[in-house]
Order: C-alpha cells, then sequence, then structure tokens
C-alpha cells in the first residue's frame, strides 16, 4: 500500500481528526521513510474506540485494558497508542517522528529495529551539514525537556493568595504578566517579580507538577545513537535522581547541575565546567535551551554550537544582533532530531 492509496483511505474515513492519528509503517510512509506499507494502523482516543463499539466493530481487548478494533481496508486502530506528540503529514494526523522512535524502540522487534534505522537514514538526509562535527550535545532542563507550565501557574496562585498580594489587588494573571516581563528584559523572573513588589513571603517552585514533554524520550533516544548526550542546567539539588524518576537518566553522560557546580548559568564557569567534565572541545559541543540570555548567549561565547527550542517563557525572547543569534532554531523539541 502506497502513500497515494493510504491518503485515500484515511481521507475517506469518517471520524473527526482529531480523534485517530496515523502510527507504525503508515506513518513511514507519510513521512515518506519508506515506499510502501502492508497495512494502516492509526491510534485513536477513548471517545472513538467507544464509537466503535456502539457502531457493531468487534473489539479485542489488550492486556492494559485498551481496545484493538478491525475495519474494512486493512485499517487497525488501537486505543490510546501514542508515543510523543500527534503532528501533520500529507495533511493528516500523524504520531510525530520523534514518537515513531519511541514506539519502534519499546516494541523492538527485528522489523521495529529494521524500521529505527531506515527512520535515521531518512533524518541523516534531511539534516543541515555543519561545518564542523559535534560530539556532547547539551540539554538544558526547564522547558527544554520539562514542561513547567502547571508548576508556574500553581506558584503565581499561590503567590496571589499571600496577604501582600491581596493587599496590593495583585491576581495570579498579574503575576504571570510580570514574569513574563522580567524574562523579555532578561532578569531574573521570579526574583524581579519579589523584589520589585517588596514581597516578604515567596511561594515555593513546585519541580514534581512538572512533565517531560512527551517527545522528548523519542528524541533522546535518536540523537543518543549518535552524540554524547549532556546537561547543563539551573537545578536544585537532586536533579539526577529527579532524571531518573522521569526515565531519562540513562540518555546522559554528563550531567552539570547548578547546585553541585556552584554556578548558575549564565555565568561561564558552569559552561568550563561542563566542557571540562567532558573532555569536550567548545566546537565539537553543542547547548541546547528555551532562553536566549542563560542558555545561548553565553554558550556562544563559550565557543559552542547552539540550539534555540522556543517553548515556555523563553519563546517571547528575540535575538539582539548577530552575536546572539543560535545556530539553529526550532519551535519544539520534536524538531531537534531533524536538524541534528
Amino acid at each position: 500500500m502506497k502513500k497515494l492509496e493510504i491518503i485515500e483511505k484515511l481521507r475517506s474515513l469518517p471520524f473527526d481528526k482529531r480523534d485517530y492519528w496515523v502510527v507504525a509503517g503508515a506513518a513511514m510512509a507519510l513521512y515518506g521513510v519508506r515506499e510502501e506499507t502492508n497495512d494502516i494502523d492509526l491510534g485513536c482516543t477513548h471517545a472513538l474506540a467507544e464509537r466503535l463499539q456502539a457502531e457493531g466493530y468487534s473489539a479485542a481487548p489488550a492486556p492494559d485494558g485498551t481496545r484493538r478494533f478491525k475495519l474494512p481496508g486493512d485499517i487497525e486502530v488501537f486505543e490510546n497508542w501514542l508515543c510523543g506528540t500527534v503532528a501533520e503529514a500529507e495533511g493528516l494526523p500523524v504520531v510525530s517522528l520523534p514518537g515513531l522512535v519511541e514506539m519502534k524502540r519499546r516494541l523492538g522487534r527485528d522489523k521495529d529495529l529494521r524500521d529505527l534505522r531506515l527512520i535515521e537514514e531518512f533524518l541523516r538526509s534531511r539534516r543541515r551539514k555543519l561545518p564542523s562535527p559535534l560530539r556532547v550535545l547539551f540539554f538544558d532542563i526547564g522547558y527544554t525537556l520539562m514542561n513547567e507550565d502547571e508548576a508556574w501557574l500553581v506558584r503565581c496562585r499561590e503567590q496571589a493568595e499571600t496577604p501582600e498580594s491581596k493587599l496590593l489587588g495583585l491576581g495570579a494573571e498579574d503575576i504571570y504578566r510580570e514574569i513574563e516581563a522580567a524574562l523579555n528584559a532578561r532578569l531574573p523572573q521570579f526574583r524581579s517579580v519579589i523584589s520589585k513588589y517588596g514581597f516578604t513571603v515567596a511561594a515555593p517552585y513546585r519541580s514534581e507538577l512538572e512533565t517531560l514533554y512527551p517527545d522528548a524520550p523519542g528524541v533522546l533516544a535518536s540523537l543518543s545513537e549518535r552524540y554524547e548526550l549532556g546537561v547543563i542546567a539551573n537545578q536544585s539539588a537532586g536533579l539526577e535522581d529527579r532524571l531518573e524518576e522521569k526515565g531519562i537518566r540513562g540518555y546522559f553522560k554528563y550531567v552539570v547541575s547548578s547546585a553541585e557546580a556552584g554556578a548558575a548559568k549564565p555565568d561561564p564557569r558552569i559552561f568550563e565546567a561542563a566542557l571540562s567534565l567532558s573532555a569536550c572541545p567548545p566546537g565539537e559541543a553543542c547547548m541546547i535551551g528555551d532562553r536566549l540570555d542563560n542558555d545561548i548567549i553565553p554558550a556562544k561565547a563559550a565557543g559552542m554550537k547552539t540550539a534555540w527550542v522556543k517553548q515556555g517563557f523563553g519563546r517571547l525572547q528575540s535575538p539582539r544582533g548577530e552575536a546572539e543569534a543560535p545556530d539553529f532554531t526550532v519551535e519544539n523539541i520534536a524538531k531537534l532530531i531533524e536538524i541534528l
């Protein structure tokens, strides 16, 4: 089954595109990784699974309680089967490339390993040629690998509940906007707000509310096949344990946290510590982060390559001239495997 036939079959489905996504071999065909596939596998929402069962399609239960349906035209539908996020290819909802990598890695069959090699060859053919080879990729954590949205929303709500905030008439949205303004001005985002209003009580940052971006495991799995990976991050003590809890510690050969390094980004000493630990020349290292002021600018000053991931508060910043321009810019972490 070639790409055009897959597209025709999927466009004829009477389902909302928000309720399903293409996975496995059909996803590879839509991306152009392979020429054809034997059938079409789809992941679907619980709502669509309920609809299929109500319409009389036979449901085969899986050990985890989800359901699998067979549809006409060599189409199989798997309830809640998704790694990573849903992207788009040929106008159709398709599992993201990092998600596809993670799915294949988890399945681990011989054919999945062959597919992983095909995906890697496909990505290699699309990547920009670098003037010098890279050996180590260093990642920031917050808003690069970890989504901090909930942690910041809760922190703003808790700060707004303090007597001082109430006295000033500051709500959670006011405090959130002040944080955005501080970061845009390249100031410490929360400390600046505390200082501006003279707060004596600061709401804690609750790191337990951080969540791993869904595409992060697939991205790390793919990149770790070609590079050594490391971390350079402003983090409290216990970072390695937190990475272990999220299931990604094993991807990193080097972890440098401000709590242990005695210096925090943008201090050049934390970058020097990471380069020394990895014994990597600056020109063979790349810093990947969400903030120009903390990640991109100091890494460039250290002689490293840089990749700006425009997620979180950092997306509001803009380079002020060529000296601050990153070597690569991507809208989300999933795009990294297409450039590195």
